[in-house]
């Protein structure tokens, strides 16, 4: 995986019901209470996290956005849509940085 592992990252957690953890290009990463509260364990938040941080070190949304003109909100929306290869990438270096 050739990336960047020294981003600034941040994470939050969102007061929100739905089911959703993502990246943004840069570090930011945001998981949603309502997928926080049904995680058993560390280790499932560990799984989680990782597969987001790969994202994001990889630029994988960022790759998606390259020379388009989206507003943000439609950028957000977008670096959610990986495809498959950018998901099993994510899984594999996950796995190791959990």
């Amino acid at each position: 995986m050739s990336g960047q592992t020294d981003l600034p990252y941040k994470f939050v957690v969102l007061n929100n019901d739905a089911l959703n953890v993502w990246a943004l290009p840069g570090g930011k990463i945001a998981i949603n209470r309502g997928l926080l509260v049904l995680l058993k364990d560390e280790a499932q938040l560990a799984t989680v996290l990782g597969h987001e941080v790969v994202h994001a070190a990889v630029r994988h949304g960022a790759s998606q956005n390259v020379a388009r003109d989206f507003t943000p909100a439609r950028r957000i929306s977008s670096a959610a849509r990986y495809g498959v290869s950018q998901e099993l990438e994510a899984d594999y270096y996950g796995i190791a940085y959990m």
